[in-house]
């Protein structure tokens, strides 16, 4: 869970950094109050995989991570087949 607006990086930038030093997607979530359009498409485009605009709550920040949780486990499971 990332946000946008960050000293020294921003969130777009550290996705990009982490995605050019690891062979496997990481998942990102971004978590920003920056909810324009523009800035949503940007983080799909870069893979995000789920968007959210402050003020949430929290409970659906913890559903998205779960859900993510699950399908992670999910697909190692089909990896180790």
């Amino acid at each position: 869970v990332c946000d946008i607006s960050m000293p020294r990086m921003n969130g777009f930038e550290l996705l990009e950094a982490v995605n050019a030093s690891s062979d496997d997607p990481v998942p990102f979530v971004m978590l920003t109050a920056l909810g324009d359009r523009q800035n949503q498409i940007r983080g799909r485009e870069l893979g995000v995989v789920d968007y959210l605009v402050k003020p949430v709550d929290m409970r659906i920040v913890t559903a998205v991570i779960r859900n993510l949780h699950r399908r992670l486990a999910e697909a190692r499971l089909v990896d180790q087949r």
